[in-house]
């Protein structure tokens, strides 16, 4: 249940998971749980996640159909 693009941003921009968890401070459990769609990441969480990816947390976390 893919519900973001984080996986696709950070796969595109050839960054690991690793570096994302190691950058942001979060776990890699909790970021895979982010990416599946399982959990949605808190506003603190989200501004990490976007800060690193270079995209905003509308690109990363909400679907535009």
């Amino acid at each position: 249940m893919k519900t973001n693009a984080m996986k696709d941003i950070r796969e595109g921009k050839k960054i690991s998971i690793k570096t994302v968890s190691e950058e942001t401070g979060l776990s890699l459990r909790y970021l895979y749980f982010i990416e599946s769609g399982q959990r949605s990441p808190s506003m603190k969480a989200a501004k990490k996640i976007s800060t690193v990816l270079g995209k905003s947390i509308d690109e990363i976390f909400f679907t535009h159909e």
